[in-house]
């Protein structure tokens, strides 16, 4: 069987996730990633310590991975520019 199967964590940077308690500054909040056919719940804290309002996030991405927590933005802050990119 694979209950005692963990994932490499840096397996996890890049996906996204929804978060079910509040990311915070400090505090860590956690989020739900999927993979497959599996959901993983993990500690996250924002990536960027300058980010405002990270407990009002509800979707993120996983940026990296520190110590078992995943370090997250949100996915909207990764959308592109709507004017698109400027032409130099």
């Amino acid at each position: 069987t694979d209950s005692g199967w963990q994932p490499d964590e840096m397996s996890f940077v890049g996906c996204e996730a929804r978060v079910i308690l509040p990311v915070r500054h400090g505090k860590g909040g956690q989020i739900m990633v999927r993979r497959g056919e599996r959901e993983h719940e993990l500690r996250a804290l924002p990536f960027d310590a300058r980010a405002v309002e990270p407990e009002r996030w509800r979707s993120v991405v996983v940026i990296e991975m520190d110590g078992g927590a995943a370090r997250v933005s949100p996915m909207e802050s990764l959308a592109p520019a709507e004017d698109g990119p400027a032409d130099r």
